[in-house]
């Protein structure tokens, strides 16, 4: 039963998250949390995005926009480890509020809260014209590649920062989708080189029929949305990440992801 629903939520997770840039490490994580601990649920989850992200940049490489993703990885790779080694330090048990809710226990962290309220941040200032920002020069780039790098070697929540600074960089759709893979794809990197020194005490060899099936579901449903690629609007990638990242933003701040 646990492998059908890993399959069904990374399956479910790669479709989204193709098109909004961000998703797969967001509801992954949350999900294996029900069954390991939050480091293990973390390395486990990386696994799966950065083999996710690979087969999705041997799809749309030829779209990257390097002149952004570089600079952009620059500072994302390395506040990745920064925060990735600072999750191999902290217990977060410590510093947790725990509540049941409808029968779910949520727990609220203090990284979850300032994650949470980066992302409302951002969308209020995609939603208020006025405040709307430009992001543009190689500044702006190493901004966005510093938040997103620390909390993805965190937490595992990168995808939602690195996406509302790309979001603003002018790419076409592909460009925009392809440019975000290959920044997740050298965070990736970065990340599981930390987590894997503690490979052993993760235990995470007993877990590869689990993350065989994570990945294969994973697979399937980014090549269904590359099919599908063409059929969306720019317009409604950026609905949809707003709305996306509104409710991410609200359920990671109760403590429910």
């Amino acid at each position: 039963m646990l492998l059908i629903l890993v399959a069904i939520v990374a399956f479910a997770a790669a479709i989204m998250t193709f098109f909004s840039g961000f998703g797969l490490g967001t509801m992954l994580a949350p999900f294996f949390c029900l069954f390991f601990s939050v480091q293990e649920a973390i390395a486990l989850t990386a696994i799966v995005h950065f083999t996710n992200n690979l087969f999705k940049f041997s799809l749309l490489r030829k779209h990257i926009a390097y002149n952004i993703a570089l600079p952009f990885s620059l500072t994302a790779v390395l506040m990745s480890f920064v925060g990735a080694e600072l999750l191999n330090y902290i217990s977060f048990q410590k510093y947790q509020y725990t509540y049941d809710l409808l029968g779910i226990t949520a727990a609220i962290t203090p990284v979850k809260i300032v994650v949470a309220l980066l992302m409302i941040v951002f969308v209020v200032v995609e939603l208020i014209p006025d405040w709307s920002f430009k992001v543009s020069g190689r500044i702006s780039y190493l901004i966005g590649g510093m938040f997103s790098g620390f909390f993805g070697g965190l937490s595992g929540n990168q995808g939602a920062l690195r996406s509302m600074f790309l979001l603003k960089a002018g790419l076409s759709k592909e460009s925009y989708i392809a440019t975000g893979v290959l920044i997740a794809c050298l965070v990736d990197i970065s990340r599981l080189s930390v987590y894997t020194q503690n490979w052993s005490s993760l235990n995470l060899n007993a877990q590869v029929n689990l993350m065989t099936v994570a990945v294969v579901a994973a697979l399937s449903g980014s090549l269904l949305g590359k099919k599908y690629i063409q059929k969306v609007t720019m317009k409604s990638m950026q609905t949809l990440i707003i709305v996306f990242l509104s409710c991410i933003a609200i359920l990671l701040g109760a403590g429910i992801l």
